[in-house]
């Protein structure tokens, strides 16, 4: 029984080091973009695809803009729900794109998103776990 509660203990304690890890690596990832990143007007957006997946709805499109030193990007991305209005009314989205690497890009209204929650998320279950179990 105690070999069990030490391996729940680990387990838990390498998921919640994973997600630190992805939220840090994510935080490293938008600091960049938003330090170096250029803002590119994304041309109107056609269609897009939803899929639904246990009561989550994941966006797809092919998203088509010209960075600032002329290349034309085309990048079939997932995007936030928070465009969809933009898509559909056809409204302007912007892109904050790293003009070393145009296909590495976010959407503007993403800059603020912030993935302390998964950091904080991940630390706090490495820790419950390590204590409770």
């Amino acid at each position: 029984m105690a070999a069990k509660r030490m391996i729940y203990k680990v387990l838990g304690v390498v998921v919640g080091v994973v997600f630190v890890g992805a939220g840090i690596k994510d935080r490293t990832h938008m600091s960049h973009l938003q330090s170096v990143g250029k803002i590119a007007v994304v041309d109107p957006i056609e269609g897009y695809s939803v899929r639904k997946s246990r009561g989550y709805s994941t966006y797809t499109a092919e998203f088509r803009f010209t960075a600032q030193n002329g290349v034309k990007i085309v990048k079939k991305q997932r995007f936030p729900e928070a465009l969809v209005a933009d898509v559909d009314a056809r409204q302007p989205v912007n892109v904050l794109y790293d003009p070393n690497n145009p296909h590495d890009f976010i959407f503007e209204r993403e800059r603020e998103r912030t993935s302390w929650m998964m950091v904080l998320g991940g630390l706090g279950l490495a820790v419950a776990v390590f204590l409770l179990a």
